[in-house]
């Protein structure tokens, strides 16, 4: 696991804490729901992620043609 995929994850973890906790619509979920947001835009601009979901992609779509 990259220290992009612990980040979200912990942040992704929170965020959902709070949303128990507070409710959706409050000031902290959604702030944690915004920082969320920011940090899965920014790693899905790295040149790296992009490189690994292309991947996943690839092999999803070979996948499907063997299927019986």
């Amino acid at each position: 696991m990259n220290m992009f995929t612990v980040a979200i994850e912990k942040n992704r973890t929170h965020m959902i804490k709070l949303a128990y906790q507070n409710g959706y619509t409050a000031k902290e979920t959604v702030r944690a729901s915004q920082h969320l947001d920011k940090l899965l835009n920014l790693v899905g601009h790295s040149p790296t992620w992009k490189h690994l979901n292309e991947d996943h992609e690839r092999h999803e779509k070979t996948d499907s043609y063997h299927i019986i």
